[in-house]
């Protein structure tokens, strides 16, 4: 998350384009209502672009046509999936979930890296696109079901 800076639209922020003109963060946060939704807005207007309730801490990918999501609320020490939806209007592109992600960063345009554990409790670091390719392994450690991943990606 960017701190320091205020953006009309977002109860918070959580990234900025690559190119300074837009801005994502959550627009509702009621956790008695288990609510959480985020959009994309113009930092310099505050008009919304789309909003979503079904992804939260959308990055932008290196170029900004692209951010990158997770689910919007927490369940537990993970998530279950990693969405990637078009920055401008919030179309989805992928969808990845096959067990607890711990970790996802963009890697370059149009592919990104996931940290996970398997349902068996195998350790993967995948490399996904935006295609319906199947994620390529990077790293494999064997590891205890229910208990983080060791593979962390750096900020």
């Amino acid at each position: 998350g960017v701190t320091g800076f205020d953006v009309p639209g977002l109860l918070s922020l959580d990234d900025i384009s690559p190119d300074g003109t837009l801005a994502t963060g959550y627009t509702v946060i009621d956790e008695q209502a288990f609510e959480f939704c985020s959009a994309v807005v113009e930092i310099r207007t505050g008009r919304q672009l789309w909003e979503t309730c079904e992804a939260s801490s959308l990055r932008f990918s290196p170029d900004g046509e692209s951010v990158l999501g997770i689910d919007p609320y927490p369940d537990g020490f993970g998530h279950s999936f990693v969405d990637v939806l078009d920055a401008r209007d919030g179309t989805l592109l992928r969808h990845y979930e096959g067990g607890t992600v711990f970790d996802e960063r963009w890697e370059r345009d149009g592919t990104y890296l996931v940290s996970m554990q398997t349902n068996a409790g195998e350790n993967l670091l995948l490399r996904l696109g935006l295609g319906d390719e199947e994620p390529e392994v990077v790293e494999r450690t064997a590891g205890v079901s229910g208990e983080p991943s060791g593979i962390r990606l750096g900020g």
